[in-house]
């Protein structure tokens, strides 16, 4: 949670009102048709073709996170500190 307002303040959220955010007053930039509920047309087919199968937690051979370092920590936020920091 301490971390939170050092990410709100990064110059790439500068232009984020975070208590309209919180109160949900912003509209999206993008809304995308949709067919039908399943509708995957916005998604790139690198991701619509693959077979769906559990991993669990190994990304396998995806090359495409090589060097990609995150993983679950103690520190993890809750959705409740994410919540309660919009009031910053």
């Amino acid at each position: 949670m301490k971390h939170i307002p050092t990410i709100k303040q990064h110059p790439w959220f500068a232009m984020i009102n975070w208590q309209q955010l919180s109160a949900k007053q912003i509209n999206a930039p993008f809304i995308p048709i949709l067919k039908d509920e399943s509708d995957v047309s916005n998604f790139a087919k690198l991701f619509t073709k693959c077979s769906v199968e559990s991993h669990g937690d190994s990304l396998g051979d995806c090359h495409e996170f090589e060097g990609f370092s995150f993983s679950r920590s103690e520190d993890e936020i809750s959705i409740e500190e994410l919540k309660n920091s919009n009031s910053d």
